[in-house]
């Protein structure tokens, strides 16, 4: 294998050969950074898939974002400055087909409901470069039911 720089100093090829064919995929090398864990669910317990997690630091810039996987798993790389989080479930859905409510894009954490336009968000633990830190709380979200009256709006935390 050979690793050659591509256009700028952290963005790589690696090329080589498997089984006589060529063989060549990018990398970039990145700072170490902390990684963050949660599980997204629905309110009966099942994992969400394509919940957009967005990380955001002191002065409201997302710094991160990731997504949730078929067994609800958020794994992402954030910088230590990244102090809330919100959560876009408008393209998620159970992995077992069930519709998620998405009328107000709301989830639940902890004790509140949250909204992604809410102005408070929900706070990520203090993080360390290199270290994993999971969420403390399942991030939840509301599975439709028909004949049932929506959620109420959510209260964003206040």
């Amino acid at each position: 294998m050979v690793a050659k720089a591509v256009a700028g100093g952290n963005n790589y090829q690696v090329q080589g050969f498997n089984n006589g064919s060529p063989y060549t995929a990018p990398f970039q090398v990145r700072t170490v950074q902390a990684t963050v864990t949660a599980l997204v669910r629905t309110q009966g317990g099942l994992p969400v898939l394509n919940a957009h997690f967005f990380f955001i630091n002191g002065a409201g810039a997302t710094v991160g974002e990731a997504m949730s996987t078929s067994d609800g798993l958020v794994k992402a790389y954030v910088p230590t400055s990244a102090v809330k989080f919100t959560v876009d479930v408008g393209n998620a859905t159970a992995n077992n087909g069930t519709t998620l409510f998405t009328m107000y894009n709301q989830f639940g954490y902890g004790a509140h409901d949250y909204n992604i336009a809410c102005a408070g968000r929900p706070d990520v633990p203090p993080l360390t470069n290199g270290q994993i830190t999971a969420l403390p709380h399942d991030v939840v979200c509301t599975a439709f039911v028909l004949n049932q009256p929506p959620p109420p709006p959510p209260d964003c935390g206040f």
